[in-house]
């Protein structure tokens, strides 16, 4: 179907190789940010209008039904990346990857739930705010988790680190 013959709010289908869970998670993120507290985390105050609370939510929406957003085997991560690494991003308007097998999906971490900030958290809830994380990355926002940096978002509000992130879209976003 092209472009244009789509009803207003219909979604394409992604690829077949991405799971429900992330499917749902993702359009759950994308309606997130119609909320303009959630949305301040990628749109400066004067730019946050409901029209581009509407364009942000639809470019989430293209990354999965372009294949940009993908399962990756825990036999696959790239060397370094951690056991407890739910999903990365390979880098600004690259690809956003989700575990297979891992946090995103069981709501454990090492065997256990998890625990911090996310502890309580719903498994949806927690996939959802993976997913708006990773979207700060590929948008350019936030640069990669192992370094500790220091970010400020286009809201005004300073964050540190890749917890620092997570816990600004759990405040903002839920």
């Amino acid at each position: 179907m092209a472009e244009n013959d789509k009803s207003e709010g219909e979604r394409e289908s992604p690829s077949p190789l991405v799971h429900d869970l992330v499917v749902d998670a993702e359009r759950g993120a994308a309606d997130r940010l119609f909320n303009s507290d959630c949305a301040g985390l990628f749109l400066a105050p004067d730019d946050n209008t409901v029209e581009n609370r509407k364009k942000l939510a639809g470019q989430l929406d293209s990354l999965l039904d372009g294949g940009l957003i993908r399962q990756i085997s825990q036999s696959a991560l790239p060397s370094g990346t951690g056991s407890n690494v739910p999903a990365f991003t390979t880098g600004q308007s690259g690809l956003i990857y989700i575990v297979s097998g891992g946090a995103f999906f069981t709501g454990k971490i090492d065997g256990k739930p998890i625990g911090g900030f996310a502890s309580g958290l719903p498994l949806e809830a927690f996939d959802q705010l993976v997913i708006i994380h990773e979207f700060l990355h590929w948008e350019g926002i936030a640069g990669a988790d192992s370094k500790g940096q220091k970010y400020t978002l286009p809201n005004g509000n300073k964050v540190k680190g890749s917890q620092g992130i997570s816990k600004e879209v759990l405040k903002k976003c839920f």
